[in-house]
């Protein structure tokens, strides 16, 4: 058979087409589309599209250059087809009918042809002359007008799209970046805490308090890491970045080794724990198989009620591994059985919360389980609950590598999860304090926090525990205490239903109640406040805070009751308590309630040890224990300056004319009042007027001047100058020192997340101060730099709209 003329067949179509090269030069073009435009073929092959078909200069409002321009860049980009609304492209008459340009409305679809290998080798442009249908649909000029403005606005938001996926690819990368660098700067502290809490421990020397109060920070240390993991793991895999690396491994072995981690918790919880798992070589990955089967079982202890069964069973065949953990607790209804692979989902989630957790383990399992070609199910439980099973290929794909490994032990990670699971729920409990003494019931389902709060208060006075909201009401309805301090997220019964209960309870409604929570958003703050909380404490706090607070609570009851007559005394103490908590300063975001918990207990547990141990204490224990207390500040203040980033991006603007001179001469004030041996001069013109949010504006001046306060700390006089330069349609504000500076080519870097160019021992801070402006400067719609010199000093520039 002869080969045919596909050139002749391509010409002779009755469609209008023309091929483009990836340059958008014309290459070939059918009879009809020649006819259609009135062109010649000898005229316009091998030329630029946009030279043969501009816009109609008559015609100011023209866009169809510019709307075929975006389509065709978006199939260069996204090698994908692209279908365009109706355009109005006009068609160039030839000199022999006149000149001049026909009105001419098209409907474009742009359509990549791709080699061999992925590469774009041309472009098809295929139209259909519909000019004759517009015409007729066109009722007027109102029509016609609305016509081009819909296209127009089409053809604008087409080139929005285009930014925005550029964009898109550039946030990307950057939240990949940031991910390892909060790795890095969560596990150092982390790091620092666990190892002095484990030599502590292994050199023994503390008295009975003190052990135990090492062991509460090495507990919480390794379920703070265990979040963390949580976290980072979500984090790689949203981004792609988590891979298999196979290794042959008795997945068999592997499975009754993790499970014996959990053995002496069944015990101590009379959870009768069964495992069968055979011998089964299989080529995987360990690490994931190890998460897979620490997820699982903690999973199952959580729901699983103390004296049930856990079953931890694994089968194989030629083709597949098989995992399945079983529980009798509670079960998962079949209508969230796909809910619980979900993000941070987990049911029953609110105030009343039982089970703690990142909201991660199940989703974290089906991934990793998906990356090896594998399927994840759940289903009924033969003990009563829920069944969790995941299937494995037994051999990896042909032609990938398989590593050998050598039998593997129980890391960090099992410890963390074990050590999760065994902190015991608070039961009742009163002090053996003096009768006379103020009763105070503290109400946290967390044995520990429970324990901290009532060893800060003991001595000064009687306390109470309870575990949740209910046990809380009985024993405030038989003892009546002086004070209230409770959780809000709390089992069976929140802190917010008992506050509930007890402002509606006649003789409750005048205990003071402190509330805790980890949650910072204003709304709750407010809530509580209305509900009628006295006051509030978010975690992590400081002991002097939680003592003075207790304090004037626990002092104003003990007034009410002895000088009941004088009601209007007791009015106007009540009234000043209200005004002072309505006036606190809210926080605008939210940190996880478990993350805060154990941190809180860090640093409260390492004061406690240095205030009562630390003159009792060998030297090396002396600095482990300040080395733990630091590195525990140190992540708080980490995890503030995270949230103060995350607020940036997210709380509304408010824009006013805004004084910045003004705020910076408060803001030096501040400063000298905390250091007033420092000399530090202020120039700059008296007023320098921007427009923008004034208390985000604020937190940039506070970086910035803080910043130039610090990094001039070794001059004899140090010089801080505020002004402003009025640029091309914006206003250019700088604020200049005489400290250290740094080498100007490494300005780059410096409004990135945890950036130093400066040793963190002499200068201390998060590395987050400079990010945070730059966010706030980058949503008013502006932009940052800098410039310095080394040892003459450095201008960090912001630029708002004018």
């Amino acid at each position: 058979m002869p080969t045919p003329d596909f050139r002749s067949i391509f010409e002779a179509v009755p469609g209008l087409y023309l091929v483009l090269s990836p340059e958008l030069e014309i290459v070939a073009v059918s009879d009809a589309y020649l006819r259609a435009t009135m062109t010649r073929r000898e005229a316009i092959v091998g030329r630029a599209l946009f030279d043969v078909f501009p816009d109609n200069p008559d015609d100011p409002a023209a866009s169809g250059v510019r709307n075929l321009r975006a389509s065709l860049d978006r199939v260069r980009a996204e090698r994908v087809p692209d279908t365009m609304a109706v355009q109005q492209y006009d068609i160039r008459r030839h000199d022999s009918e006149g000149g001049g340009f026909e009105q001419r409305f098209w409907s474009p679809r742009n359509v990549p042809v791709l080699g061999p290998d992925g590469a774009l080798r041309y472009i098809v442009h295929r139209v259909e002359d519909v000019t004759e249908l517009v015409r007729s649909q066109q009722a007027g000029d109102e029509m016609r007008a609305e016509v081009f403005q819909a296209n127009r606005e089409l053809g604008e938001a087409n080139v929005e799209l285009g930014r925005l996926y550029d964009r898109t690819k550039q946030l990307d990368g950057l939240r990949r970046q940031f991910f390892a660098n909060v790795s890095h700067e969560l596990r150092t502290p982390l790091t620092l805490i666990i190892g002095p809490a484990e030599r502590m421990l292994a050199a023994g020397g503390l008295p009975d308090g003190g052990q135990a109060d090492a062991r509460t920070i090495l507990r919480n240390a390794h379920v703070l890491l265990e979040r963390v993991n949580d976290l980072l793991d979500a984090a790689r895999l949203d981004a792609g970045k988590a891979t298999v690396h196979h290794a042959e491994v008795d997945a068999g072995a592997m499975v009754r080794l993790l499970a014996s981690q959990f053995e002496s918790l069944a015990s101590s919880r009379g959870i009768t724990l069964e495992v069968d798992a055979a011998d089964a070589p299989t080529q995987l990955d360990p690490d994931h198989l190890e998460r897979c089967v620490l997820n699982l079982m903690s999973n199952a202890f959580k729901f699983t009620p103390d004296g049930g069964r856990i079953r931890c069973t694994t089968t194989a065949d030629d083709a597949r591994f098989a995992l399945e953990v079983a529980d009798s607790g509670p079960g998962i209804p079949a209508e969230h059985r796909e809910d619980v692979f979900e993000r941070f989902r987990q049911l029953g989630s609110g105030a009343t919360r039982r089970y703690a957790g990142t909201g991660l383990g199940l989703a974290i399992v089906r991934d990793l389980v998906a990356l090896h070609g594998g399927e994840v199910a759940i289903g009924d439980a033969r003990e009563g609950g829920a069944s969790v099973s995941c299937w494995f290929p037994r051999r990896a794909p042909a032609g990938t590598a398989v590593a050998s490994v050598a039998p593997r032990r129980a890391d960090d990670v099992a410890r963390g999860v074990v050590a999760d699971l065994r902190v015991p729920a608070p039961t009742p409990e009163a002090d053996d304090g003096r009768a006379d003494l103020p009763l105070v019931l503290v109400v946290d389902d967390s044995a520990e926090m429970n324990a901290f709060i009532r060893t800060t208060l003991r001595g000064s006075y009687r306390t109470l525990a309870a575990g949740n909201g209910a046990e809380g009401l009985r024993l405030a309805r038989e003892l009546s205490p002086e004070l209230i301090i409770s959780d809000v997220m709390m089992p069976e019964v929140s802190g917010l239903e008992l506050l509930d209960a007890v402002r509606a309870d006649p003789a409750l409604a005048g205990v003071p109640f402190i509330a805790l929570t980890a949650r910072t958003e204003r709304e709750l703050r407010v809530d509580l406040l209305r509900r009628g909380a006295n006051d509030l404490l978010t975690k992590p706090f400081a002991l002097e805070e939680l003592q003075a607070r207790v304090r004037n609570l626990v002092d104003a009851r003990v007034t009410e009751r002895r000088v009941a007559r004088l009601h209007q005394e007791l009015r106007a103490r009540v009234d000043e308590l209200r005004a002072t908590n309505e006036e606190l300063e809210a926080f605008s975001s939210m940190v996880a309630h478990d993350l805060r918990n154990p941190l809180n207990a860090i640093a409260g547990f390492s004061t406690l040890m240095i205030d009562r141990w630390a003159d009792d204490l060998p030297e090396p224990a002396r600095r482990a224990i300040g080395n733990v207390h630091g590195a525990a500040l140190r992540m708080g203040e980490l995890i503030e300056d995270l949230l103060r980033l995350s607020r940036a991006g997210r709380v509304a603007l408010r824009h006013e004319d805004v004084d910045l001179r003004a705020i910076t001469d408060d803001i030096v004030k501040t400063l000298r009042q905390a250091n007033g041996a420092r000399t530090f001069e202020v120039a700059g013109p008296p007023a320098v007027i921007v427009r923008g949010d004034r208390g985000l504006l604020r937190g940039v001046l506070e970086n910035l001047i803080g910043n130039a306060w610090k990094f001039t700390a070794t001059r004899a006089r140090a010089r801080i100058e505020l002004g402003v330069v009025d640029g091309d349609g914006e206003r250019c504000v700088f604020v200049r020192d005489n400290g250290v500076g740094f080498p100007t080519e490494a300005s780059g870097q410096l409004f990135r997340p945890f950036a130093r160019l400066h040793d963190a021992a002499r200068f201390a801070g998060t590395g987050l101060g400079l990010a945070i402006a730059r966010r706030i400067i980058e949503r008013h719609g502006g932009r940052v730099w800098a410039d310095a010199r080394p040892d003459v000093g450095a201008t960090m520039w912001f630029a708002l709209p004018a």
